[in-house]
């Protein structure tokens, strides 16, 4: 699979790698201000699109979070 097969090639995206937030601090909406922040900076120089990935071993709460922002899963990879 490639970007080309979820946006088109010419237009403009900002490709995100994961968004950290120390456990202490995780359920207080701060990843979702830093991301809304970045959405609102992204809208102001025209782009739209945007590709998240994570390392995160986490599956159910990063997809929680990510489609809560309306991010919509596209690739996943298992381990065993």
């Amino acid at each position: 699979m490639t970007i080309g097969e979820v946006i088109p090639t010419q237009e403009p995206y900002v490709e995100i790698e994961d968004i950290c937030v120390q456990p202490d601090y995780r359920g207080k909406d701060i990843g979702g201000e830093l991301l809304e922040r970045l959405f609102e900076i992204a809208r102001q120089e025209g782009i739209e699109r945007f590709i998240v990935g994570t390392l995160s071993k986490e599956t159910d709460r990063i997809l929680r979070f990510y489609r809560s922002h309306g991010f919509t899963p596209w690739r996943i990879q298992f381990f065993r």
